[in-house]
């Protein structure tokens, strides 16, 4: 875990435990940024986790004020952020009650709760698992942050809602949702108790909804993919020209901040899909990460019929359609509203993949 830590520390990611830390104290530590808007005190949930750690950095770096909550101890680096951050340890998520979470979110203007249940190996029991983390878990979060005054509640939903199979036109906001596996089920229907919450208080609720997060140490299978290109693994997808939406981890950071730091509303419940400005196909992702590794990439030409009867034949149904079939969204109602990806796929692919020899 430390070395997530470390590799943000680039970014200007500084902070300490503080132990018995008052939401005094953390108000103290707010300031006017320089850039001219009133620095925040926002809440992350899951703070030591891949997107959570990201959203951490980004709002110190974006001079917030930063309550970080995590099953994990952490303690890192400079002093330079170290009073804009207080670090909260807790033991399981799902022990913690609606009374702990208000009062772990005194004072916070707004709460990104990135704490989840993901890229686990199956097991059994492993749904009811992934239900009482990614509903339960966010509506209790939501009530509290509720009670406590919060202003708005950012939840890390997912893309996979939409479901595994694409439409012929990119899904947006307002497309119809299709969840297929525990994970985007929980989701589901962590978003259904949200907007109950977003109607009954005066909290505003911003679901986002990121497609597969690429980036240094991401979990998932695009660091696996990343992984055989690096080894000169021989990758059956010359033939593949299908088109994907996929997103980098700092453009999902950016995108929570920003949707804290964003003007009232009048919704109660906004929707956003953070994306990378174009879709790419698996041929591009390979060939763009060989770039960046500065290797040749092996890719073999294979009919892609064959291909996807290949792997619907060892059971890999969903990995044939992320693999070989468009999956895109449009998110250009996030772009209309002030926010705009930072990168094009291929830049940020390519740029993935320079870290490889870095390591």
């Amino acid at each position: 875990m430390g070395a997530w830590f470390a590799s943000l520390a680039k970014a200007d990611l500084g902070h300490r435990c503080v132990a018995g830390s008052t939401v005094q104290q953390t108000r103290l530590a707010l300031a006017r940024s320089e850039s001219g808007f009133e620095a925040l005190l926002i809440a992350v949930t899951g703070a030591s986790g891949y997107i959570g750690a990201h959203c951490v950095a980004h709002a110190l770096k974006r001079e917030h004020a930063v309550i970080a909550i995590s099953t994990q101890a952490v303690v890192t680096a400079t002093s330079r952020v170290s009073n804009a951050l207080r670090w909260q340890q807790v033991g399981n998520y799902a022990d913690i009650d609606v009374a702990e979470w208000t009062e772990r979110f005194l004072g916070a203007s707004t709460v990104i709760h990135a704490a989840a249940r993901v890229h686990r190996r199956r097991a059994q029991g492993d749904d009811e698992a992934m239900l009482r983390d990614n509903m339960q878990l966010t509506a209790r979060a939501a009530r509290a942050a509720a009670a406590a005054g919060v202003r708005r509640f950012v939840f890390l939903s997912s893309a996979a809602v939409y479901g595994d199979a694409g439409n012929d036109a990119p899904f947006d906001e307002h497309s119809a949702l299709n969840p297929q596996s525990a994970y985007a089920r929980s989701k589901f229907a962590a978003e259904a108790v949200l907007r109950e919450i977003g109607n009954e208080s005066s909290m505003q609720i911003v679901i986002l909804r990121p497609p597969v997060v690429y980036g240094v140490n991401a979990p998932g299978n695009l660091s696996r993919l990343a992984r055989a290109v690096l080894r000169g693994v021989p990758l059956p997808f010359a033939r593949v020209d299908n088109q994907r939406s996929i997103v980098a981890v700092h453009t999902v950071a950016s995108c929570a901040v920003w949707s804290a730091e964003a003007a009232a509303v009048d919704q109660s419940v906004s929707v956003w899909l953070p994306c990378d400005r174009q879709p790419i196909s698996t041929k591009s992702m390979i060939e763009a990460l060989a770039r960046g590794m500065r290797v040749a990439p092996k890719l073999i030409s294979v009919p892609k019929p064959l291909l996807s009867l290949g792997l619907r034949t060892v059971g890999a149904k969903r990995l044939a359609l992320q693999l070989l079939e468009d999956w895109r969204l449009d998110g250009s109602a996030l772009s209309r509203a002030g926010f705009e990806a930072q990168v094009d796929s291929e830049i940020g692919l390519e740029l993935l993949g320079r870290s490889y020899n870095q390591a």
